[in-house]
């Protein structure tokens, strides 16, 4: 079984500081400039982060493509969560779609709005948790771009892509009697952060 939990997320630091300004007191360039230098580019990535969209190589023609949003109050406390945490957690669902599929995943885009009371030192963690889970759990896989945006309540949305690398996507529909099931990590544990 792999796990999806964030190892050593407990060595991540969010204190605030003299240098940990909120979100509302920096630029969208500064915070831009914490995420990227933490998220370096994949290995599929022709273009990424700075231009209008990503371009990310695709050799066998077939793009397996999801989309998770998690919302804080019903998928996540930010006050039980690290930036850190809820990083790899994004990462993690998004990547295990991917895989599920039968695909390697290829890339990340990171839609993030942010209450502009977050320090910084926050979403450095959660861009060092979204690394640090592609690292392990998809290497070659990397943020490629996104968006940023203020707002009352902190939302991650992330689209993940991935290569088929000619094979044939694996279908809920395809499912036969007889078939293995696989999981990763223990059923059900993400709810009982909530409950």
């Amino acid at each position: 079984m792999v796990d999806l939990s964030a190892p050593g997320s407990d060595a991540t630091a969010e204190a605030p500081g003299s240098d940990d300004p909120m979100i509302g007191e920096v630029s969208e360039g500064r915070v831009l400039r914490t995420i990227l230098t933490r998220t370096p580019a994949g290995r599929d990535a022709l273009l990424g982060p700075g231009d209008d969209a990503a371009v990310v190589a695709a050799p066998s023609g077939s793009v397996v493509a999801t989309t998770d949003t998690l919302v804080e109050g019903p998928d996540f406390r930010a006050a039980w969560s690290s930036g850190y945490d809820l990083g790899w957690k994004a990462a993690a669902v998004n990547l295990a779609d991917i895989a599920a599929m039968g695909a390697r995943p290829t890339a990340l885009l990171v839609a993030l709005a942010v209450p502009k009371d977050r320090r910084l030192s926050f979403i450095a963690a959660l861009a060092d948790g979204f690394r640090d889970a592609c690292a392990a759990l998809a290497p070659g896989c990397a943020v490629v771009g996104g968006d940023l945006t203020v707002s009352a309540t902190l939302m991650i949305a992330v689209t993940a892509l991935g290569d088929l690398e000619g094979r044939s996507a694996v279908t809920r529909s395809g499912a036969r009697v007889g078939d293995d099931i696989a999981i990763a990590g223990e059923m059900g544990v993400a709810g009982h952060g909530l409950s």
